[in-house]
C-alpha cells in the first residue's frame, strides 16, 4: 500500500507527553520513521492525570478524558496489575472504553483518517470497531503480547480478539513469541516486526575472572 498523502490515525494507550518522555516511546519512534512515507500522523492517546491535546514533533495528539484527573492513570505502570490489585479501576476501565470509543468517533468524523492503526487490540479495538464499522475506516493492527497475555486469565478476552482479529486489513505482531500468542486465536496472516534497538551495537570488553560478577535486569517489575 502506498502510504503517501495517507492519513494514519495511530491508537494508542501510550505516548509522550514531552520530547524526552518514555512512556510509549517506542510507538512516537515507529511514527517518526513512517513520516519519510509521506503518510500523515494523528495520534489519539488517554490524558494522563488531565492533560490536554497537544502538539510533539509536529504531530497532533488527542487525549481524551475519561475520569477524574486524580484517577486518569490506569494505563500507566501496567493496567493488568492494577486491575488485579485495585477493584475501582475496573470501573475506570470500563469508562476508559465507552468514552473512548464516543471520543475516537467523533475525531473520526471531523479528521477523516485512511487508517486506524490501533496498538493492543484489547481494548483499543473495541473502542476503534465503532468508527472503522460505521465511517468505513479499515484498521491495521498491532499486538504486542500484554492483551494476549491477558485472554489467558480472562476467557471473554480471548473471545473479544476471536472476534476482532479477522476483522482488521493487517496484523503485526512485536516478536515471535507474540506471535505464538496470537496463534492461540486466531489463523490469519501475522507480520512479525520486532522493536530493535536505536544504538549501534558494541565490541564486548574483556573483564577480569577475580572481579565479582554482576547482572543487569530489564525490564518491568509490575508484578
Amino acid at each position: 500500500m502506498n502510504l503517501k498523502d495517507k492519513h494514519i490515525l495511530v491508537v494508542t494507550s501510550v505516548y509522550p507527553l514531552t520530547s524526552d518522555g518514555n512512556h510509549g516511546a517506542f510507538v512516537r519512534e515507529a511514527i517518526l520513521r513512517m513520516r519519510s512515507t509521506g503518510a500523515k500522523f494523528t495520534v489519539f492517546a488517554p490524558a494522563y492525570e488531565g492533560c490536554s491535546s497537544h502538539k510533539l514533533d509536529g504531530i497532533s495528539v488527542y487525549r481524551f478524558r475519561y475520569f477524574f484527573k486524580r484517577f486518569e492513570n490506569l494505563v500507566r505502570d501496567g493496567a493488568p496489575t492494577k486491575l488485579q490489585r485495585q477493584p475501582l479501576y475496573l470501573a475506570i476501565a470500563a469508562l476508559y472504553i465507552l468514552l473512548g470509543t464516543f471520543q475516537l468517533f467523533w475525531l473520526c468524523l471531523r479528521q477523516k483518517p485512511d487508517v486506524l492503526h490501533v496498538h493492543w487490540p484489547f481494548p483499543h479495538g473495541l473502542m476503534a470497531w465503532p468508527s472503522s464499522k460505521l465511517l468505513g475506516i479499515p484498521m491495521v493492527f498491532s499486538l504486542h503480547g500484554a492483551e494476549l497475555l491477558l485472554s489467558n486469565k480472562f476467557k471473554f478476552v480471548s473471545g473479544i480478539l476471536s472476534w476482532l482479529l479477522p476483522i482488521a486489513k493487517g496484523i503485526t505482531a512485536n516478536s515471535s513469541f507474540t506471535y505464538g500468542l496470537i496463534r492461540k486465536v486466531y489463523a490469519g496472516p501475522v507480520t512479525i516486526i520486532p522493536y530493535g534497538l536505536t544504538i549501534e551495537a558494541k565490541p564486548t570488553k574483556a573483564r577480569s575472572l577475580d572481579r565479582p560478577a554482576s547482572m543487569l535486569f530489564v525490564g518491568r517489575l509490575d508484578e
